[in-house]
């Protein structure tokens, strides 16, 4: 159970649209994540990654909280940061909106900028900002978040399906907007239910997902340019929306059986590894019994045999007696 003021995050309500012009039998629900302490939904990821890092022994209470971002992340991962006695260091820009800079050094954050060229958000700048961040996250005592490849942050968003799935039966379609694609996808799972169609959306201006060509734009927090690492893209349809899994029985070992022609290569590998291996007892056996023979010249094929096993020890004494000489050694 959390304590203080992270127990505000989630349990937000859903709110549906009235004052819209739909048809009858359609009903429209908005997740109203401003309800989260600063105001948007990335508070969730924030909370996973930060706790299970705590809670695994990777991090401790006064430790260095290093991510990339432009703003909405970083405001989030300020205040879980600040909430849990760790220190933040945001990665920003110029390209995004100042008043998330200025959130992010109210919950006490560093932030440093890195400029941009037009204030416009280009993969070019993303991957700027990712390089300032991976450099800082080498020092002591640091830790890199990384909100496009850590598991924690798909773990963050099943809450979230779960309480729709708790609060609304008989959901059609579920719309996100995508940025690294673990909101999207988190919530996904924590839906439950397959049958739920899913709709990504994006720019206008960097419409990576549907053209395969980003570029720059003023929608802050998606539409990052490139490939978003949690977004299953063999489950995307061209329109935006993921296909409806399903089971496939034994069809992905016919698949291995008989169009993967590097699955023979491996089992003939493995073959070859499991006979070497099994060889190995009958032979030795044989070498024991040869040495155990009264024939000229035996002491020296003896000496021969165990050299190997004697000379390992030897090596290693000489090398740490190199290491601790008092005069030459290191």
């Amino acid at each position: 159970m959390y304590k203080g003021s992270l127990k505000l995050i989630g349990n937000s309500p859903l709110v549906r649209l009235q004052n819209i012009k739909i048809p009858n039998d359609v009903e429209i629900w908005l997740k109203y994540e401003a309800g989260n302490p600063t105001g948007s939904y990335k508070d969730r990821m924030a909370l996973s990654v930060l706790t299970t890092a705590i809670n695994n022994g990777v991090i401790k209470k006064g430790d260095r909280i290093i991510e990339y971002t432009g703003g909405s992340t970083g405001s989030s991962l300020a205040f879980v940061s600040a909430s849990l006695g760790l220190n933040f260091t945001a990665i920003f820009s110029d390209a995004f909106s100042d008043s998330k800079r200025q959130t992010m050094e109210a919950f006490g954050a560093n932030v440093i900028i890195v400029e941009s060229e037009g204030k416009g958000i280009t993969p070019e700048l993303i991957q700027k900002m990712k390089e300032q961040a991976y450099i800082l996250s080498e020092e002591k005592n640091s830790f890199y978040v990384d909100q496009f490849g850590s598991k924690n942050v798909l773990k963050g968003y099943l809450p979230m399906g779960n309480e729709i799935k708790r609060e609304l039966e008989g959901i059609d379609v579920f719309c996100a907007s995508v940025g690294t694609g673990g909101a999207i996808m988190g919530t996904w799972e924590g839906l439950d239910n397959t049958d739920i169609k899913l709709v990504a959306f994006e720019p206008l201006q960097s419409p990576f997902l549907s053209t395969g060509k980003g570029g720059p734009h003023k929608v802050e927090g998606i539409g990052v340019g490139f490939e978003p690492p949690f977004l299953d893209r063999n489950a995307l349809n061209e329109d935006g929306t993921l296909k409806n899994w399903k089971w496939v029985g034994l069809g992905n070992y016919f698949t291995l059986f008989f169009d993967d022609e590097e699955f023979y290569v491996s089992l003939f590998n493995n073959i070859r590894w499991l006979i070497f291996s099994l060889l190995a007892i009958p032979i030795g056996l044989l070498l024991a019994l040869f040495v155990n023979q009264r024939i000229m010249g035996m002491r020296y094929i003896k000496s021969l045999f165990y050299f190997t096993f004697v000379i390992n020890a030897v090596v290693i004494g000489v090398i740490f007696t190199l290491f601790y000489n008092l005069y030459s050694g290191i």
